[in-house]
């Protein structure tokens, strides 16, 4: 009973949230700071090999900091829904990656794994909302169908975008976060 509780717990924080970054004009839904990409990704990763440790993980980062202005806590909620999709849609022992890069005009987080892929029919609808994949999969295995799409209105809060490339073997998705002259911070 907890769990399920908890479980819708987690469901409506999630509609709720959407409702808010559909209603952006009327409120703010995002606490903008400047922030270190990196660190943020860091801490990502510990959480998920704290809690996926059947998963390995490679963390692929630049040589320091990567300071630009966002919602630190909305964007690590990001990291952490594409890690966690990476770990529940593939077998254990199937190898993560995250990568934080610089490219001009954007930041760019990139959670790569190498499972079974995303077949080509569903690839357009993965960041619908309630929208399922594995449709024989159950609710308490395999969420509610709302993280990648919380993931991309997050994005797009932040004037950002992800996408989602994807074969047999190699899934990534890829956040942008666009800003003026960002470069890595100098240590």
């Amino acid at each position: 009973l907890r769990a399920e509780a908890a479980r819708m717990g987690i469901l409506l924080d999630d509609l709720l949230l959407l409702a808010r970054l559909d209603a952006a004009e009327v409120e703010a839904p995002l606490r903008l700071q400047d922030a270190d990409l990196a660190e943020l990704v860091g801490q990502a990763a510990d959480a998920f090999r704290a809690g996926r440790p059947d998963h390995p993980l490679t963390v692929l980062a630049g040589p320091g900091p990567v300071l630009l202005p966002m919602d630190p806590l909305r964007i690590r909620q990001v990291v952490d829904n594409l890690l966690t999709n990476a770990a529940v849609h593939t077998p254990a022992g199937t190898k993560v990656s995250v990568e934080v890069a610089v490219v001009p005009g954007a930041a760019e987080v990139r959670v790569a794994d190498t499972g079974p892929g995303i077949p080509p029919d569903d690839r357009d609808r993965v960041f619908d909302r309630f929208y399922r994949v594995d449709k024989a999969r159950s609710r308490d295995r395999g969420g509610s169908g709302l993280g990648l799409a919380v993931a991309q209105s997050l994005v797009r809060a932040h004037g950002g975008r992800i996408e989602l490339t994807s074969t047999p073997g190699a899934t990534v998705f890829t956040v942008r976060l666009p800003v003026k002259d960002v470069r890595p911070a100098e240590r």
